[in-house]
């Protein structure tokens, strides 16, 4: 299924030069084994912010800037296919064959459908990811059922939404597997699970949603999301 959902300029200059999290990290690079464009991007853009440091290293100690990398970008030859990353671990008898490596490190079964989900609210199950040492941002997977609907809300920090089976529709489109949102405080939304099966998301988060209705802002301080 073709990728039609991709990685901001912005988020990506940031991954390529280390100075995003360790839970947006893990989304990232799980939607870069499913995304050929996006990872031909980031090769791109690590080599040529590496040319331009080494180009100006004697003359300034800032590292080469985004602009900078995409304007050389726009004159550079695509690539369209780079080397294959790490495939996902096998699953088990039941279980799904294609969990991307990134996150299959951090699951406790062999498989989505071998996790110990939690309910969240009618329609929503969750199961937070834990990384040694990570602190801060959340990380988590979320199991929406079909057809259920998550309340409008906005974000009080960035967010990074990646579609792992199944699908959902808002206000910029319809994300399937391999579609990544790359939201922020400016964006209000109202995903919808629109197939016949659950839309798994994995999502990394700075902070909480902020709500548009009353039941779902006070429902939140007891469910945490």
């Amino acid at each position: 299924m073709e990728t039609r959902h991709h990685i901001s300029d912005e988020m990506l200059f940031a991954y390529a030069s280390g100075s995003t999290s360790p839970q947006f990290d893990v989304v990232l690079a799980t939607h870069l084994t499913f995304c050929p464009a996006c990872r031909a991007r980031l090769a791109q853009m690590e080599d040529l912010a590496g040319g331009l440091l080494e180009a100006t290293a004697p003359e300034s100690p800032e590292p080469a800037s985004l602009d900078a990398v995409m304007a050389r970008l726009d004159g550079a030859e695509k690539v369209t296919e780079p080397g294959p990353l790490a495939a996902g671990r096998p699953a088990g008898e039941a279980g799904r064959t294609d969990v991307p490596a990134p996150l299959a490190a951090l699951l406790p079964a062999r498989s989505l459908d071998g996790l110990s989900w939690q309910a969240l609210v009618p329609g929503v199950k969750r199961f937070p990811l834990r990384q040694p040492g990570a602190q801060g941002d959340k990380l988590e997977l979320l199991r929406i059922a079909p057809g259920t609907t998550i309340p409008e809300h906005s974000h009080s920090g960035g967010e990074l939404t990646l579609i792992l089976g199944g699908s959902y529709t808002d206000e910029f489109g319809r994300f399937q597997r391999g579609d990544i949102a790359d939201l922020d405080e400016q964006v209000t939304h109202q995903p919808i699970a629109d197939s016949g099966e659950d839309c798994i998301c994995l999502i990394a988060a700075e902070g909480q949603l902020r709500f548009k209705g009353l039941l779902p802002r006070l429902l939140q301080p007891f469910i945490g999301f």
